[in-house]
């Protein structure tokens, strides 16, 4: 096996001053509660990043995908894309998150790149090499055995290589990089602000028909439909987490209006807020 390098120089947008990296063992593990505060900032890093959510649910925010999680998931996310969590009840969240440099560990193919939320029950194989990789990890208490790790490491890899062929994935966002305009209007989207589309644009000083134009170019659908899809994914957060009635979750997810929600809801998931809600219920 090749000698494993050092990585005490890594810049991570996390604070990670508290963890030790060892010299013989490229890795960084820790416990991290997300936050229920407003996203203030997208951040990415130089490494790649696997996470379980040990408990708690919120929406995780990965280049331009948008997903919610729950107690069980799994995240993936390869290095330099950008990504934010945020937990619908800081006070009972918490993440065990694991960043490495997986070209340090087993051969990797650059075509391939990773930002997922994996649901444990859809991926099974994935979510259980994932769990044995921390548990050996954790275990071992930093006297790791490198050929265990590698090899749950490649075989994770592989796995997700298999979905990524499978769901024939596009595999552009190794190299986005955001225009720094379109990545503050996902800012501002993702803080739930009550801001228009011209509103957005202003304050990101650009023309509104520009900003639509680069936004779609970079993003891949238009602002007004990430918008839309994140306001969405928050509510079906909320529906499943917490007993608020359908109107505060409405307007907690900035919709003006129940009216207003229930039409877009139905729309993007094909069903209205109460009946998705029921059936998902029925279903845990």
């Amino acid at each position: 096996m090749k000698k494993l390098k050092s990585i005490n120089n890594l810049d991570f947008s996390y604070n990670v001053e508290n963890i030790k990296v060892q010299e013989k063992t490229p890795l960084i593990i820790f416990d991290y509660g997300v936050s229920e505060d407003s996203i203030t900032k997208l951040h990415c890093h130089n490494t790649f990043e696997i996470g379980i959510c040990r408990k708690g649910n919120g929406i995780f925010i990965i280049g331009n995908k948008i997903y919610s999680y729950k107690q069980g998931d799994v995240v993936v996310i390869s290095k330099d894309i950008y990504h934010r969590a945020h937990a619908n009840n800081a006070n009972d969240d918490l993440w065990t998150f694991c960043y490495l440099l997986l070209e340090d560990w087993i051969p990797i193919d650059e075509n391939y790149s990773f930002d997922l939320v994996l649901n444990k029950f859809e991926n099974y194989e994935i979510s259980i090499f994932i769990k044995l990789l921390f548990q050996e990890i954790l275990k071992s208490k930093q006297e790791y055995d490198n050929n265990i790790i590698s090899s749950l490491l490649y075989t994770t890899y592989l796995y997700l290589k298999k979905k990524n062929d499978y769901e024939n994935i596009s595999n552009n966002h190794v190299n986005l990089i955001l225009d720094l305009r379109i990545k503050k209007a996902i800012e501002l989207m993702a803080n739930m602000e009550s801001l228009s589309i011209s509103q957005i644009a202003n304050e990101c000083c650009l023309s509104e028909s520009y900003f639509r134009q680069l936004f779609n170019k970079q993003i891949g659908i238009s602002p007004k439909e990430y918008q839309t899809k994140l306001k969405i994914k928050k509510a079906m957060s909320l529906l499943l987490y917490s007993n608020d009635k359908i109107l505060k979750i409405a307007l907690d997810s900035g919709f003006d209006s129940l009216s207003n929600f229930n039409r877009s809801f139905k729309k993007i998931v094909g069903k209205s807020p109460y009946l998705w809600k029921k059936e998902q219920l029925q279903n845990i």
